[in-house]
């Protein structure tokens, strides 16, 4: 499905691949990054999934532009359902800023890692949403944080519309002291339930495409910032396939059993480049330090 959309859309949509039953599926979820977040060229998108698969299109606006409170802003969710299996899959249209905001790890303890999805816009927000609250607002300062961390998602938000530079990785550094503490304050039971980082359900899969583009394999050390294993394999037409795809389930499994998380972060995916994928998929780089220290993307 990402090759597909990339086609039509002509514009490159990335996203992981699995492996279910010796054979390979595209995990549901795609993402396509704008280098403006422009209301027009969005509109244009899903007006172009739509033609192609109409009713089987749901779009979910989350751009949120004049919603400042909004815990998550800045992309544009569509879901698409195979017409014969009725499975969704869902495209993301973004930017590279706002993902990177979002989706740049940082520490929150020994052997744990988090990102502002996971700790605030879909964890913390959601939990105190259901009023389980305590003591727990007033002993951790969220209401601060929440602040500062809404501040800075405007200006991630700016960013993207205007297509300025910002360092995001400097803002997460700045936010990551205050969420850490945050974080440490959540009782138990509640952070047992809550996934610290973003995360892509694998059990939802669509049907990969038998055209395709290239099939890049990479495992990250994201601690250190380097890429520890690469291979890109560019498909040609007649191409035996399912040898291919043995090799390359071979070598995955493999590396998934040598490249243990949180260090380090293994995939397969549909994607230009590694650093294009990681681009679209933040949480494959150099986990963020504190302020002012070396926290550049792996390579």
């Amino acid at each position: 499905m990402h090759d597909q959309l990339s086609e039509l859309l002509q514009r490159e949509v990335v996203g992981r691949v699995t492996e279910v039953g010796g054979v390979f599926f595209d995990v549901a979820l795609g993402r396509l990054c704008l280098e403006r977040l422009d209301r027009r060229q969005i509109e244009q998108i899903v007006a172009t999934l739509v033609a192609r698969y109409g009713e089987q299109t749901d779009v979910f606006d989350q751009l949120f532009v004049e919603e400042p409170e909004r815990p998550l802003r800045g992309r544009v969710d569509v879901t698409v359902r195979d017409p014969e299996t009725g499975a969704p899959y869902v495209l993301q249209i973004s930017s590279k800023t706002m993902l990177a905001f979002h989706e740049r790890r940082f520490a929150l303890g020994p052997e744990l890692l988090g990102d502002l999805t996971g700790t605030i816009a879909l964890g913390i927000e959601h939990w105190l949403a259901k009023g389980f609250e305590g003591p727990f607002r007033q002993l951790s300062g969220y209401d601060e944080l929440r602040r500062r961390y809404l501040e800075q998602q405007e200006r991630a938000l700016q960013a993207s519309i205007a297509g300025s530079p910002l360092d995001v990785v400097q803002v997460v550094a700045e936010l990551a002291d205050p969420v850490r503490r945050a974080w440490a304050l959540v009782p138990w039971s509640a952070r047992s339930q809550l996934a610290p980082t973003f995360t892509i359900a694998e059990d939802r899969i669509a049907r990969a495409d038998r055209s395709h583009r290239r099939t890049i394999l990479f495992a990250a050390d994201v601690i250190e910032g380097e890429v520890v294993y690469r291979y890109v394999h560019q498909h040609v037409a007649g191409e035996r396939y399912e040898q291919v795809q043995g090799w390359l389930s071979d070598i995955y499994n493999t590396m998934l059993d040598a490249y243990q998380p949180p260090a380090h972060e293994v995939t397969l995916a549909r994607a230009s480049s590694i650093e294009t994928f990681a681009d679209h998929f933040p949480g494959f780089r150099r986990v963020v330090g504190p302020p002012g220290s070396s926290a550049g993307p792996a390579e």
